[in-house]
């Protein structure tokens, strides 16, 4: 266990392309759950928090034995950041004389994690020192990208010339660089840092890759049928 670490767990109750997604049944289980579950791979019930405007959700949460936090509305709204959402939390632990030195943000919305992947993240974030990080996944280097300016009705492509001989997809010249995209699984990030710019990202920042199993983002009703049918296809690797 990380008795350094600290979990805040933001989940609002409203939502708008999938009603209660948080809580709705996905194989058997539900976001949040598989959520908190993935988080008692590395920290005890004491240190999660779940902060929400939602009885229903502080329900579950209560139920699973960690902490539930009553989120204001105005912190729950669709304008309301997750940062304010968090700082609402972060002082709420102090009123209770809580300091952890660091705190672990899970998104909801992306609820797939490996069994490993929170120990391999927080075990990453402490060797390297890190003041923040967030999870991606890899952009692959092979793909052929377009650029759309819709108020103009354009399209332009941005890393090949599509006029010439298309060449196979293997053939094509790899970028030296990698390319990351926030999968929006998870973020870490020290508390005082947090405090002091008001932002996710600070200091020495760095990121944890999960492939792309891991990085579905329940956001429209085609993501919540993959990532069902993802879990219900690989129980023996998810949190569950």
């Amino acid at each position: 266990m990380y008795s350094d670490f600290f979990a805040i767990i933001l989940a609002r109750g409203g939502s708008k392309t999938i009603p209660n997604k948080n809580i709705k049944k996905i194989h058997n289980t539900n976001c949040l759950e598989l959520t908190i579950n993935s988080l008692l791979t590395v920290l005890p019930k004491e240190k999660i928090l779940v902060s929400s405007d939602s009885s229903l959700i502080g329900d579950i949460a209560l139920n699973m034995g960690v902490i539930f936090l009553k989120r204001p509305k105005d912190l729950s709204s669709d304008k309301a950041t997750s940062e304010s959402a968090w700082k609402h939390a972060i002082q709420y632990l102090a009123k209770e004389n809580c300091f952890p030195e660091t705190i672990i943000a899970p998104q909801v919305t992306s609820p797939l994690r490996y069994l490993d992947t929170f120990k391999n993240a927080l075990k990453k974030f402490k060797i390297d020192n890190y003041d923040s990080l967030f999870s991606a996944t890899e952009v692959s280097k092979h793909s052929f990208e377009w650029l759309l300016e819709e108020s103009k009705n354009i399209l332009s492509p941005l890393n090949y010339d599509p006029y010439r001989q298309r060449k196979r997809r293997q053939d094509t010249e790899i970028d030296e660089n990698t390319k990351i995209r926030e999968n929006g699984s998870f973020f870490i990030f020290k508390r005082e840092g947090f405090l002091k710019y008001s932002n996710r990202f600070f200091g020495k920042t760095g990121f944890f890759i999960q492939d792309k199993l891991e990085s579905i983002e329940i956001d429209e009703p085609l993501d919540w049928i993959l990532a069902e049918a993802v879990l219900k296809a690989n129980e023996d690797l998810f949190i569950y």
